[in-house]
């Protein structure tokens, strides 16, 4: 299966012919890093990787990575609000890292 992978955020211009010929033939996956820190001082902010699957070519906005890394946050933070009463963070940065394309198939993936 053939998988093209360019930079989604300077727009359809800068897309593959092949994706800006007709992007509704293809399927769409976003990678994005998170930054957060948590209500202790830390001089490092820690950070997940996140992907969302669309049906368009755009990437979502910050706000979708933000309401989906928030889930996976609590998820990583629940086993310290055992140790050190972690239960709280601030998303710092929403960082792109890529978008990669995969032209759909007849059997629906």
């Amino acid at each position: 299966m053939e998988k093209i992978s360019f930079n989604a955020k300077l727009g359809r211009a800068a897309a593959p012919y092949e994706i800006s010929r007709d992007p509704s033939k293809w399927s769409y996956i976003h990678h994005f890093r998170v930054h957060f820190t948590t209500a202790r001082v830390q001089l490092i902010a820690n950070r997940i990787d996140v992907t969302l699957a669309s049906e368009s070519p755009a990437p979502p906005s910050d706000v979708e990575v933000a309401q989906t890394a928030d889930p996976q946050i609590k998820q990583q933070l629940a086993a310290g609000a055992m140790w050190w009463g972690l239960r709280s963070f601030n998303i710092t940065n929403i960082e792109y890292k890529e978008t990669i394309a995969m032209p759909k198939t007849d059997s629906g993936w």
